[in-house]
């Protein structure tokens, strides 16, 4: 954690891992306190005082949650006995917030954590708090001056709280962006939503607080609306169930004071609630209801419906007409993919990148060192993220993370059928057939379906891969058809492998997953391979709208960019090094490898190696 390397900096150690449930955070500390044995207590305080002094650090910060509400007089004396004779002194400081906003905030939290639907009117039995009497039993504890009293709120109004914290008790200075991520990993519901959660979601049997957690904080990712009117009349009311006197502590802010009087939402604020608060009850349907493909459809539905499918929601008689007509989601899915709007909407041909886009910046050189440490790392990536799936190369329709050959068996000759029939068709319109063809590579055959298929047709097939499971996958598929003309050979580094010469190189979802260091190498290797009179066709992506490419920028954040990140390789550079290579170009054709038209074009190339004709090219 970034604030953690903050901490330390100011000599202040954040122990992490301290307990199991939360690594990052110590709200487990109130129960050790108070219902743990003194030893566990005890070892926990001299591992956080060993673990500072490790790291050459004099302080420990101990964010205890729930300290202030879940310890008795006898939990805090035992925390006071554990520290002090490991620490030199000790701070205690009891974050408070105002009344109103605390059992606000507390109401909040009963009506999602309670085991059942609760009511507010059970809430003051269940709310016990009282600051006074906390100020009191840790200052009889550690002593008055060790005690401080923290407003949570500002008493000017201004700063985040996590920002004067650290900057008064801890002297660090907290940046902004790390208040911001504090902020949103900490998000609480609003209450209306909270609400629904109580008595309508809590008493499903396949309940999951986790689930509606992450639910409402990816739906909220981008709003914090509420609705601050209903949620301050609930305050009010909830505020005069406790007695002030309680919140009366000499030396602090006044923290009974009433919070000015609430204004409703203004039109943009309201519109990003009910979108926020719309996506969560989504959610919640999702999660909580069964699938009735069979009912009819509300407004709604609708109007998300025409908003994904055509840009714009439908105007009031195509909505009141539709609702009539009980449409089904089915039925309405098909009336718009069959419209003509729907057509001229999505007017998309394999590849619709414009051409008024800039020419990218790619670099392509790299040393052999950087070449290694791009392959480790790809392949590194495929043996860990692909072996599980069993899939390093996907197939057209198919993603890395599929299912693995227990629920799919892609080393099928049947799957390769189709590509298969491409390249018949491919090699046609090039004036050649498979049968021109005695001995073909190809490179990132993954499970061997393409690779088993074309055996049945070429008398001699390398199949070359990165990925050692697939690799096994695909020996025992081609065994169990009995398909025994099959050479298959794992790339495990950057060294060429002695598989040429060969009639055709043939590569397709390979080399777009190659850095554009290695895809050139990859094709020089497998190019320099084939025979006069052969053919190359290999899919390669050749354009990507904001791509970019940095030899160092890649290596320096490897660890954090996605494992099966697409690259490319811009044509000029591919026509430089088919002519460099002696190849006469047959044919280039976008294709549908990257079904992503807008932003990526990937285009596959059909070439003829002409060795006998380079010399008088040369002399002339």
């Amino acid at each position: 954690m970034r604030e953690t390397a903050m901490l330390e900096e100011s000599d202040v150690y954040y122990p992490e891992n301290l307990f199991p449930k939360f690594p990052k955070q110590h709200s487990e500390l109130a129960a050790l306190v108070e219902h743990g044995e003194a030893a566990e207590l005890q070892a926990a305080i001299e591992r956080v005082f060993s673990d500072a002094a490790d790291r050459g650090l004099s302080h420990v910060f101990l964010s205890g949650e729930d300290l202030c509400t879940a310890t008795s007089a006898g939990g805090v004396k035992r925390l006071a006995e554990a520290v002090s004779g490991v620490f030199d002194a000790v701070s205690i400081v009891l974050v408070l917030r105002r009344k109103n906003d605390y059992l606000l905030s507390h109401l909040n939290h009963y009506f999602r954590h309670h085991r059942d639907a609760v009511a507010i009117r059970n809430f003051d039995s269940f709310m016990k708090f009282s600051p006074r009497d906390t100020v009191a039993r840790w200052s009889a504890a550690f002593g008055d001056d060790a005690v401080t009293v923290f407003p949570y709120d500002s008493p000017t109004g201004d700063g985040s709280f996590l920002g004067r914290f650290f900057s008064a008790i801890l002297n660090v200075p907290l940046t902004e962006t790390a208040i911001k991520a504090s902020a949103n990993a900490n998000a609480s519901f609003d209450l209306l939503s909270a609400i629904v959660v109580n008595e309508a979601v809590k008493t499903l049997p396949e309940f999951d607080l986790t689930d509606v957690n992450l639910a409402y904080l990816d739906a909220f990712r981008h709003a914090r609306g509420r609705m601050p009117v209903f949620e301050s009349d609930i305050a009010s009311f909830v505020n005069n169930l406790f007695p002030d006197a309680d919140w009366v502590i000499d030396g602090s802010a006044d923290l009974t004071r009433t919070p000015p009087a609430a204004n409703p939402l203004g039109p943009a604020a309201a519109r990003n609630y009910l979108h926020a608060l719309s996506d969560f009850f989504a959610t919640l349907r999702a999660l909580y209801c069964s699938d009735q493909p069979d009912m009819p459809l509300g407004r709604g539905d609708i109007v998300t419906a025409y908003r994904a499918f055509l840009g714009r929601p439908p105007d009031r008689d195509e909505l009141n007409r539709l609702v009539a007509a009980r449409k089904t989601l089915p039925a309405l899915r098909q009336m718009i993919v069959d419209s003509p709007e729907f057509r001229r909407v999505h007017r998309e041909k394999l590849n619709a990148a414009g051409l008024n886009l800039p020419a990218l910046d790619i670099s392509l050189t790299a040393t052999e060192t950087q070449q290694h440490a791009m392959f480790d790392h790809l392949r590194g990536n495929w043996n860990r993220d692909g072996g599980e799936a069993r899939s390093v190369i996907p197939r057209p329709g198919r993603d890395a993370s599929d299912a693995a050959p227990a629920a799919r068996d892609d080393a099928h000759p049947a799957t390769g059928a189709e590509e298969l029939n491409d390249l018949r068709q491919t090699l046609a319109r090039a004036g050649r057939s498979l049968a021109d063809i005695h001995r073909m590579v190809d490179f990132g055959c993954g499970s061997g379906g393409f690779t088993i298929k074309a055996a049945e047709e070429v008398e001699e097939v390398v199949g070359i891969d990165v990925s050692a499971a697939r690799l096994e996958d695909a020996a025992a598929a081609a065994r169990r058809w009995d398909i025994d003309n099959i050479t298959w050979v794992e790339k495990n580094g950057l060294a060429p492998g002695d598989v040429a010469p060969y009639d055709a190189w043939y590569s397709r979802f390979m080399l777009q997953y190659g850095p554009p260091p290695l895809i050139e190498r990859w094709l020089r290797e497998g190019l320099g391979g084939v025979r006069d009179g052969g053919v190359a066709i290999f899919q390669v992506p050749t354009y990507s709208v904001n791509y970019h490419f940095s030899v160092e920028s890649y290596l320096e954040n490897a660890d954090e960019q996605a494992p099966f990140r697409m690259h490319c390789l811009c044509q000029p550079r591919i026509f430089e090094i088919l002519d460099e290579m002696s190849y006469k170009i047959l044919e280039v054709r976008d294709d549908n490898a990257v079904d992503i038209p807008r932003h990526w074009v990937s285009s596959t190339f059909v070439a003829e190696r002409r060795l006998t004709e380079k010399p008088l090219a040369e002399f002339e």
